[in-house]
């Protein structure tokens, strides 16, 4: 249990750090009066148009990196599998190299043959 509560306030700090870093940096009240849609107008874009979403995106794809692992290590009963050690990371260089030097001009058939080769 406390191991869940520290990580818990670790991830409540970072995501305050998250909120105040940035190019334009706030302070944490001019920070709070933007998420309660206060103060001035340009914090408020930052913080809701460009700060909230970035958070949200990284606690998915941490979360989904997390989940992917864990199917690994569950499909091959396996705790230290993962995608280099089982060679699906291989399998996309693979994928991605050939696809460069056949179809250097479309970026997508580059992500589409490593994500196949990636599969197989």
């Amino acid at each position: 249990m406390k191991r869940y509560f520290s990580c818990g306030l670790l991830l409540l700090i970072l995501l305050v750090i998250a909120l105040l870093a940035g190019r334009y940096g706030t302070n944490l009240q001019d920070m709070l009066a933007a998420l309660c849609f206060h103060g001035d107008a340009g914090i408020q874009a930052i913080v809701w148009n460009i700060r909230i979403p970035r958070i949200l995106l990284v606690l998915a794809g941490g979360g989904a990196l997390a989940v992917s692992g864990l199917i690994y290590q569950t499909i091959f009963k396996n705790p230290l599998a993962s995608g280099d050690v089982i060679g699906a990371s291989s399998g996309c260089s693979l994928g991605a190299a050939l696809a460069i030097v056949l179809f250097h001009d479309e970026p997508w058939i580059t992500m589409l043959l490593a994500f196949g080769c990636g599969l197989l």
